[in-house]
């Protein structure tokens, strides 16, 4: 599954750009050079999207059509940087997320609300056998 973000390229006032994306606070990666960085944000956003999916979250992802419908809205809209270099506009751009298949399919089960219903329903289950047990005993 191939999913994306919106990210920006901000010059930073020691020569680097940092890529940054206001949906994932505190994701970030830095470079002299925008195509590096933004192949070490890639990354570090696969992680953290995983994480997020692993703890039952849903990340904010965007398909290529929703990319499509927003990128011009938010090549408009700059992010705060207190480390911009002064004068520097940010370079919008995407970034893409290719879950592995098993993060993917969790993530479908996540948004389709049956992750939660399949949880609970083990965690009824452990707690019966649980329960029998100490009845037994």
């Amino acid at each position: 599954m191939v999913l994306f973000t919106v990210a920006h390229a901000v010059k930073l006032v020691d020569g680097r750009f940092a890529i940054r994306c206001p949906e994932f606070p505190g994701c970030e990666a830095c470079h002299e050079r925008i195509e590096p960085a933004r192949e070490q944000f890639g990354a570090a956003l696969l992680r953290r999207v995983q994480q997020m999916i692993a703890a039952g979250e849903t990340p904010p992802l965007l398909s290529y059509e929703e990319v499509e419908s927003c990128f011009a809205m938010r090549c408009r809209i700059g992010i705060e940087a207190s480390d911009r270099q002064p004068g520097t506009l940010d370079q919008t751009i995407v970034v893409r997320v290719r879950l592995p298949p098993a993060a993917a399919e969790r993530l479908e089960l996540i948004r389709s609300g049956l992750l939660t219903e399949l949880d609970l329903a083990g965690r009824l289950q452990r707690h019966g056998q649980q329960l029998v047990s100490l009845i037994e005993r």
